[in-house]
């Protein structure tokens, strides 16, 4: 769990530092994690992108880019290369199915790889 501020039976804090609101977060059974207010802009932009990882817009269909749906894809590039099948249901992470064909798999392959590489040029 992460916090800034927070209440408890009424009380605020800020402060984690003190014996006090040690014992009382024990008491609870809470994990506390201060956080300053550059790291919480950068948990909400890693929060973002792991939405956008997770659902991503392909044609009014919402596909996941996940490292497990990249392999997933290579996969399936291999199978249309090398002839063992003519269509499958590619099943992404987020629950998504789609059916692809080789005639529609080149233009998803290039969609997911342009979008899943977006990540690492942030």
């Amino acid at each position: 769990m992460i916090i800034e501020k927070y209440t408890l039976d009424g009380q605020v804090f800020d402060n984690l530092d003190t014996v006090e609101n040690k014992q009382i977060f024990e008491e609870y059974g809470v994990d506390v994690i201060a956080v300053e207010a550059d790291e919480t802009e950068r948990l909400a932009a890693k929060r973002e992108r792991a939405e956008r990882k997770m659902n991503t817009d392909y044609k009014g269909t919402s596909i996941s880019l996940t490292e497990s749906d990249q392999n997933g894809m290579m996969a399936v590039a291999m199978g249309f290369q090398n002839g063992l099948f003519t269509k499958t249901v590619f099943r992404f992470a987020n629950g998504t199915k789609f059916e692809m064909t080789p005639e529609n798999f080149g233009e998803i392959s290039v969609f997911f790889a342009t979008k899943r590489n977006e990540f690492f040029q942030e």
